[in-house]
């Protein structure tokens, strides 16, 4: 009881905080609704009309559970843009929301895996015949590849706002026919911010993968000449990860090297609506993780478990830099993976599975910047070089 009390009172406290920071700063939103965004692009589908095979504008609700049929039929091998404005809002008042490229989501039939994309736009190949679905979705909500939601299901009850999306199907490629319509146009940003997503598309570090149920993003990018792995985070998040299979022993420790240059977050991390952060995980066998993390005013040593309600009793937070001294130079970092566990979270497990990075910003919309190498897994029985 007393320690829910505690972790109440960090929550209104750090709300507090929040609202007071963005008070009377907060932007006026003017997000055009699905009648504005027909009436901007319509004209310029018209120019194209010929490599139309379908076109649709939808209008998604952050209260309506995943999933909404669009009606919409793909090919196998046909190829489908969207377009989408509009945030899901958490809190007004906070100014805490999304944007499509985080909280918008796509599959094909009703058992297909779902899937987002790096930005607010996106065009994909259809791998089989099927209806396509629409959702929206606050990140971590999902429990299953094929869409399917895990409680807790308030927040969908508590959203407000949603998302206005034009679905294009087309007859051929469609990159001829995205040029034509940006010569005439570009509604909302929305057309050349595709073509530049289809022009330099992220690359994934050697390796590694997303957390599928956050999906894809472009905050990881790989240097080839001097091994690091680079993070830039604003507005979204992301978690990368590498299989790495490895018994769990006494002195077993994971070392890395990072270089942070900024901060995503302006408030303690401990609360679902401030819990932006960079840091670096292993994940264990029993299916929990711990993550090392520089806060910006948590001290270092201090530990918790994630505040949000689908990461509970999962992921366990250990703050190991504190505060802005020594933002922007190299640090090196050791810990003893046995000992933490034992220490923060009980009686550890026997391996090893994957080692992640982590990234978020999508509340708070600070910029994050992070640079890590050296990143190793050592035990007497050796060293496995993780990036």
């Amino acid at each position: 009881m007393k320690l829910q009390v505690r972790r109440r009172t960090c929550e209104v406290v750090t709300a507090w905080r929040r609202y007071n920071h963005v008070r009377g700063r907060r932007p006026v939103y003017d997000d055009p609704d699905a009648d504005r965004l027909r009436a901007a692009f319509d004209p310029l589908l018209g120019n194209v009309r010929d490599d139309v095979a379908h076109a649709g504008y939808f209008s998604l609700d952050a209260t309506r559970l995943p999933w909404t049929p669009t009606g919409l039929t793909v090919r196998a091998g046909q190829q489908v843009s969207w377009f989408a404005v509009g945030r899901l809002w958490r809190s007004r008042p906070r100014d805490l929301w999304i944007r499509p490229q985080l909280g918008l989501w796509c599959r094909l039939g009703e058992t297909g895996t779902v899937f987002n994309s790096t930005h607010d736009t996106n065009t994909f190949q259809a791998e089989a015949d099927a209806e396509l679905y629409l959702a929206t979705q606050f990140p971590g909500q999902f429990a299953e590849p094929n869409g399917r939601v895990q409680p807790p299901l308030q927040v969908y009850d508590a959203a407000d706002g949603g998302f206005a999306v034009l679905v294009v199907i087309w007859r051929d490629r469609a990159e001829a026919a995205l040029q034509t319509m940006a010569r005439t146009g570009d509604p909302f940003g929305l057309l050349s911010m595709e073509l530049a997503r289809r022009t330099d598309p992220p690359g994934t570090p050697p390796g590694w993968h997303f957390l599928w149920f956050l999906g894809v993003s472009d905050i990881f990018s790989a240097a080839a000449d001097d091994g690091c792995i680079r993070c830039r985070t604003q507005g979204n998040v992301g978690i990368l990860q590498k299989d790495i299979v490895l018994p769990l022993a006494s002195d077993t420790v994971l070392q890395w090297d990072w270089m942070v240059s900024a901060l995503p977050s302006r408030l303690r991390e401990d609360t679902s609506a401030s819990h932006d952060y960079l840091s670096i995980a292993v994940e264990f066998e029993n299916g929990r993780d711990i993550t090392y993390y520089w806060s910006w005013e948590l001290p270092e040593q201090h530990g918790y478990w994630c505040p949000l309600p689908t990461w509970r009793d999962r992921e366990f937070h250990v703050v190991v830099r504190s505060g802005t001294r020594q933002l922007g130079e190299w640090l090196s970092e050791t810990r003893n993976l046995f000992e933490d566990y034992a220490l923060y979270m009980g009686k550890p497990p026997g391996r090893i599975l994957r080692v992640w990075l982590i990234a978020s910003s999508r509340w708070q919309r600070f910029e994050g910047d992070m640079t890590i190498r050296n990143v190793r897994l050592i035990s007497s029985r050796g060293t496995v070089v993780i990036a």
